[in-house]
């Protein structure tokens, strides 16, 4: 299934320990109704009976595939298939699927706006057969026409972006790709955010792309308070740009969570682990007040 119209497309589909759902992601990628792409498979060295259906739907449909040989979690398995895709890529997990005309809505979305960066669509949300939810992504758009560009004040207002939204393979090398010390939690809020704040521009396709299959043991089905403070501070410069007043908000909030003496040591060890995530002593001569302040207790913690 290589692309033979426009640029390549390339589907990543990441897997662990799916063997039980896996077979209905790859049914959802052999039902396309457009036949030009490509499939990838990284698999995380999860278990053997994942291990051992990804090779076997390799073998069977001509999909590449990639094996680590250490668990490293969903954003390096991202990265892995990013590096080996050549124009676009849309990110598949293995416990979702795909409706059927998702290829053929994006390359004609790519045809109309060959300008784009990225695309988000509509997206469905299963929670079981009886209970699913569709999500219509108008709200985040300028317009409610097809093709409206996505407007990041809207979306930091209401966060309905899907995180495997197709983009091109240039805009993941631009940000640096997915970061390794977000995975299996808030890694896809991390990368968007910053792929935002780099200026690309995206588009809404006014169609349904995407199944999210949400479960109570999902990733995503209870993400812990620690899990998100690293994502607000780092994502303070995104709110500065796009809504000031939110920025400090969260400037506040953080601000007053750590001025809890108790409260502090995960957040030094967090931040001697990964300094890169904050780039503290930057911060703190860079922003203005209000932040400057809870950069400045940042910086005192990590010099500590």
């Amino acid at each position: 299934m290589h692309s033979t119209v426009g640029p390549e497309i390339c589907l990543v589909l990441t897997c662990f320990k799916e063997a039980e759902l896996l077979n209905r992601a790859v049914d959802s990628i052999l039902a396309q109704t457009n036949p030009h792409f490509k499939t990838l498979i990284v698999f995380d060295a999860g278990d053997e009976a994942t291990q051992n259906l990804a090779r076997k739907h390799a073998r069977e449909h001509g999909f590449q595939l990639i094996e680590h040989s250490q668990n490293q979690g969903l954003s390096a398995a991202r990265n892995t298939g990013f590096a080996h895709a050549a124009d676009w890529v849309m990110p598949l997990d293995a416990d979702d699927a795909l409706p059927s005309t998702a290829v053929a809505d994006l390359r004609a979305a790519i045809h109309r706006f060959p300008e784009s960066d990225f695309f988000f669509g509509n997206y469905r949300i299963v929670r079981s057969e009886t209970d699913q939810q569709s999500t219509d992504c108008s709200s985040i758009a300028e317009g409610e026409q097809h093709g409206g560009t996505l407007n990041p004040f809207k979306l930091t207002e209401h966060w309905s972006l899907l995180g495997t939204s197709p983009c091109r393979k240039k805009v993941w090398e631009s940000v640096g790709g997915y970061d390794l010390a977000f995975t299996n939690t808030v890694q896809d809020l991390d990368f968007w955010r910053r792929v935002l704040l780099s200026g690309a521009q995206g588009r809404w396709i006014n169609r349904e792309m995407y199944h999210w299959y949400r479960t109570e043991t999902g990733m995503n089905a209870s993400v812990k308070e620690e899990d998100l403070l690293p994502l607000r501070i780092k994502s303070l410069p995104f709110y500065e740009k796009f809504n000031p007043a939110l920025a400090k908000h969260y400037a506040d909030y953080l601000y007053r969570y750590f001025s809890h003496k108790r409260l502090r040591e995960p957040l030094v060890g967090l931040l001697k682990a990964h300094p890169h995530l904050f780039n503290i002593q930057e911060r703190v001569l860079a922003y203005a007040m209000p932040v400057k302040p809870l950069y400045s207790l940042l910086y005192r913690l990590f010099k500590h």
